[in-house]
């Protein structure tokens, strides 16, 4: 399993030095989820019930994107409409799953007096050269042929996103090639999903290299 997962995605070899890796299955099975064209919207429901239930005793910051994500997925069974009965359906079900959500928080303890040992939002987040930045974690260069660029905190190779030289240039030919085609397909709720959750990756301090562009105080 540890195998599929680093062929289905590379970066995610720099999470082996956890205990596991099942938060990150988690965030794989809700986008299968979501994106499946086959699965009726009442199958979606009950697992992303079941992930976002699950997801909080794992770790927090893999909820926030599996709620946004069934969300989402109840509004496509409305095929994105935006009339009035279908933002009423839509913030019912968002209710539910909120439900469910501060539930499992609750059991779980997140509501008890008590601070954990994190360094916190802010610090572990995404720079906004990831794309081609090779530097992964303890400073280590995982190019052979393009140098480190610089990062904002100590923190940032917990959002490592280097493509590598041939995706890079994949994604250069694919452009040059399709132009506007190659977002053709995509729906642009979903597009509205993978800008959120770059947002959440970029924190509350977004920098670009070493250059805070955006601060914000946070508590966590």
């Amino acid at each position: 399993m540890g195998t599929l997962l680093i062929g289905l995605l590379p970066t995610f070899y720099y999470r082996i030095g956890h205990l596991n890796l099942l938060p990150h299955f988690l965030i794989i099975i809700g986008w299968g989820t979501l994106l499946s064209a086959s699965m009726r919207s009442t199958g979606r429901l009950r697992i992303f019930l079941a992930l976002v239930l699950f997801s909080p005793f794992t770790h927090f910051y893999f909820t926030s994107p599996l709620v946004l994500m069934a969300v989402l997925a109840q509004w496509r069974a409305c095929n994105y409409r935006v009339d009035t009965a279908t933002l009423r359906f839509v913030a019912r079900q968002a209710c539910m799953i909120l439900v469910v959500m501060l539930s499992a928080m609750f059991v779980a303890g997140y509501f008890q007096d008590f601070r954990s040992d994190s360094y916190g939002f802010g610090f572990s987040s995404m720079n906004l050269n990831a794309l081609i930045n090779p530097l992964g974690a303890n400073g280590h260069n995982t190019s052979m042929y393009v140098s480190p660029l610089p990062t904002g905190t100590a923190g940032q190779y917990e959002g490592y996103q280097y493509l590598g030289l041939g995706l890079l240039l994949l994604v250069l030919i694919a452009g040059l090639v399709l132009g506007r085609r190659i977002f053709a397909g995509v729906a642009a709720p979903v597009w509205s999903l993978w800008l959120a959750l770059t947002l959440l990756s970029l924190s509350s301090q977004i920098y670009l290299g070493s250059s805070l562009l955006f601060g914000m105080q946070s508590s966590c």
